[in-house]
């Protein structure tokens, strides 16, 4: 049943990814500019901008240019870029480490800090926690990640000097992209392990157990929190969509160099290769996740079946 489970999910993962890339292949064509014009530059001859072109094989029709891309992607080949004249691969892998690390160090902060304030919330709804968990669900849900990094770079970099506001290569560097990346996700998680410490309360179990008399810490650990943290799981694979997305912005505001910025210079660039390139690996990543995220629920809770 759960192999069963787990092809069923690989198949709509595979359909879903044929769809991102068909949207992506054909909306990235619609945008204004010609790549081979921007190859060439301005002074450039028409006839050997046409000839750039037929080079590049953009005089094709779409749905030949289509099928060339699939049968490309069937060999693992994500083509050529066009203005970095290298292939697409070595690009992407070059700026990944980047992005890797600004993710986990993000996800990290988030789930730690959300986790903590979740169950200190859950367990004194009035206290400090409490609120501060009300605070941060705010910031995550109503501010958008390039406003946060700028005030984030404007007190700790501007006003106090304390960290540097771009660049990449120390630890210092990381830490503000990281902060903001975090402050999307930690009060989602916070308020959804609230939520599930406080409902824990009133479940059968845990009142038999505070009717036994065991201590405090095991009722705790054992009934309460156990529970709360397997939400945790499917929250991180959801929003690592929006953890991907906010990293385009935040890695452009700080001059992070991940595959989020190489994504806006491509597209201001017109190199359709490179950006469908991104996509794809973008696109691939979620899918992993979200596929990974469903097995290790089902394996927290059995109670979770795959559909």
């Amino acid at each position: 049943m759960m192999l069963e489970a787990i092809i069923n999910r690989i198949l709509q993962a595979l359909i879903t990814f044929v769809g991102v890339i068909l949207l992506v292949f054909f909306l990235v064509r619609v945008l204004p500019g010609d790549p081979a014009r921007l190859i060439a530059g301005f002074e450039a001859r028409p006839e050997d901008v046409q000839n750039l072109r037929h080079l590049l094989g953009l005089d094709k029709p779409l749905y030949l240019q289509f099928v060339d891309y699939m049968f490309s992607l069937l060999r693992l080949d994500l083509g050529v870029s066009y203005q970095k004249g290298g292939p697409v691969i070595n690009e992407i892998l070059a700026r990944l480490p980047y992005t890797a690390e600004l993710a986990i160090v993000a996800e990290a902060i988030a789930v730690g800090a959300g986790v903590l304030l979740g169950i200190t919330a859950g367990l004194k709804p009035r206290s400090f926690a409490g609120y501060l968990v009300s605070i941060l669900g705010i910031i995550g849900s109503s501010f958008p990640s390039f406003l946060i990094g700028l005030f984030l770079m404007w007190v700790f970099a501007v006003q106090l000097h304390l960290l540097p506001a771009f660049g990449a290569g120390s630890i210092q560097q990381l830490i503000l992209p990281a902060l903001t990346l975090a402050l999307l996700l930690t009060g989602n998680i916070a308020r959804l392990v609230k939520s599930s410490v406080m409902e824990s309360f009133s479940t059968n179990h845990v009142t038999t157990a505070m009717a036994k008399g065991l201590p405090d810490d095991k009722i705790i650990f054992r009934h309460i929190l156990k529970p709360a943290l397997s939400p945790v799981v499917t929250i991180i694979g959801i929003q690592f969509g929006s953890l991907m997305g906010g990293a385009v912005i935040t890695e452009t505001i700080f001059g992070w160099p991940g595959i989020g910025r190489l994504m806006v210079d491509s597209i201001f660039s017109r190199d359709f290769m490179l950006l469908q390139g991104i996509v794809v690996v973008f696109a691939v990543i979620f899918l992993v996740v979200m596929i990974s995220v469903d097995i290790l629920q089902n394996i927290i809770d059995p109670r979770c079946k795959m559909g």
